[in-house]
């Protein structure tokens, strides 16, 4: 039952106290099979979608007040997404995209800005938790991402990919403003099986050739295990080949040192990177 409005003295009948008191317990609901925009009538009930396909429930600008709520439930096996319309903000600590049987409430902070709560939160198949994604810069030698690790994960993934460098080149790891005892052994090959020889390096300064970078791609991953606990720091490594000399290199090792690690530095060899994102990830500890 929508919102009732009633005028000084009127005197209400039985059944519409009845209707008030029904609205209490057991919200009235309006079920939707497609796209639909939330109306004024839908203040402090239930609007469930139902559909075989993904539909959208747009929240519109300027049409409820402060203190307004609307319940929004899919029952549906396509997702019903929870969009503002134009001018309105929509915030959520959670996805606005709603799988079959989730719901979840629009709480309205005044007529341009709403919070949607949803009453479960949404549940990631991946262990890998984005922490951060920088984007590299024009032309930069190296770059610096701070804050990247901390209690909430023991172990982390570090991307790169996208951008282009300034020429074939290797690109290293460095952990915050330690730049001694990084160790490591690794195998270097050739795509097309002319040659693998075993490289390792002994207290270096950094990690080196963690990445690849050429002028078509910037590309590769690391794991750091333990960089913000009080242990040692351990790496493995994958860079791809070049397109160009079709080298490739894994390998693994650790940082000796125990410090607490959060930020870590990106450094080309030679020559410089543009553009292109350094993405960290941390893997759930359960």
């Amino acid at each position: 039952m929508a919102k009732q409005s009633f005028s000084s003295g009127q005197t209400l009948t039985a059944q519409q106290m009845n209707d008030l008191q029904s609205n209490d317990f057991n919200l009235t609901a309006t079920t939707k099979t497609a796209d639909a925009t939330l109306v004024v009538g839908d203040r402090g009930t239930r609007v469930i979608g139902n559909a075989g396909t993904a539909i959208t429930f747009t929240v519109p600008d300027s049409t409820f007040t402060a203190g307004d709520t609307v319940q929004v439930h899919n029952i549906g096996a396509g997702t019903v997404t929870v969009a503002a319309g134009t001018g309105l903000t929509l915030n959520s600590a959670d996805v606005l995209t709603l799988s079959q049987y989730q719901s979840g409430t629009v709480y309205f902070t005044s007529a341009s800005s709403a919070i949607l709560f949803p009453t479960t939160k949404t549940q990631t198949a991946s262990g890998l938790t984005l922490i951060s994604a920088t984007t590299i810069g024009s032309a930069v030698s190296a770059v610096t991402v701070s804050s990247a690790f901390s209690s909430t994960f023991d172990n982390y993934r570090i991307t790169l990919n996208g951008g282009v460098a300034s020429g074939t080149i290797t690109i290293s790891l460095k952990l915050g403003s330690t730049t001694t005892g990084y160790n490591s052994f690794g195998v270097f090959g050739f795509a097309n099986g002319v040659g693998i020889t075993g490289l390792n390096a002994n207290n270096a300064s950094s990690w080196g050739a963690c990445w690849a970078g050429e002028t078509t791609n910037l590309s590769g991953n690391c794991d750091l295990y333990s960089p913000n606990l009080a242990k040692t720091t351990g790496i493995s490594s994958w860079r791809p080949a070049h397109a160009v000399t079709t080298a490739q290199y894994v390998f693994t090792g650790f940082e000796g040192s125990t410090t607490q690690h959060t930020a870590f530095t990106v450094s080309a060899d030679s020559g410089t990177m543009t553009g292109g994102t350094i993405r960290v990830y941390g893997y759930a500890n359960s």
